[in-house]
């Protein structure tokens, strides 16, 4: 059976977008496994002492219940060339472990990272949804493979 994940985000001790991460978790358990039970991430994070200060990067690996938490410390990935490829046949709903779909379409020696086009539209990268701004207005593309939990919130 697939393993799921999410990542989650602490700054200065504090658990960013819970809430977003409990509904998407409970939605892929429910959705892959049929577990109707909610599960609350929070009886499952005890922040350490290494993440009260900075940012820190939580993974929580889960099937119909959660596996294993770790926490490390968040290292920026810089992109600063994207290449265009198509990803139409990819099925990327749930936040799974293997990211083998998305990780077939990435070229390193072309770019940096990929921007998915799927079915014509704009997607995501490959670790993250995608937002434009005018300065003024952000607009993020109505159809991604995941939605993301900064992205809903």
């Amino acid at each position: 059976m697939c393993q799921l994940i999410e990542t989650i985000r602490i700054e200065e001790g504090e658990i960013c977008n819970i809430s977003f991460h409990e509904r998407r978790l409970n939605e892929a358990r429910l959705k892959l496994f049929g577990e109707n039970v909610p599960v609350s991430i929070s009886d499952f994070l005890r922040v350490p002492k290494m993440a009260m200060s900075g940012i820190i990067k939580c993974r929580l690996i889960y099937r119909q219940s959660i596996e294993s938490v770790t926490f490390d410390p968040y290292i920026p990935v810089p992109v600063n060339t994207l290449k265009i490829v198509d990803g139409s046949d990819i099925s990327y709903s749930c936040k799974y472990l293997d990211r083998e779909q998305i990780l077939r379409l990435i070229s390193k020696d072309v770019a940096d990272d990929i921007l998915i086009v799927k079915n014509g539209f704009l997607s995501d990268i490959s670790f993250a949804n995608i937002v434009f701004t005018d300065g003024t207005r952000w607009v993020t593309p109505d159809t991604p493979l995941l939605r993301g939990t900064m992205r809903e919130s």
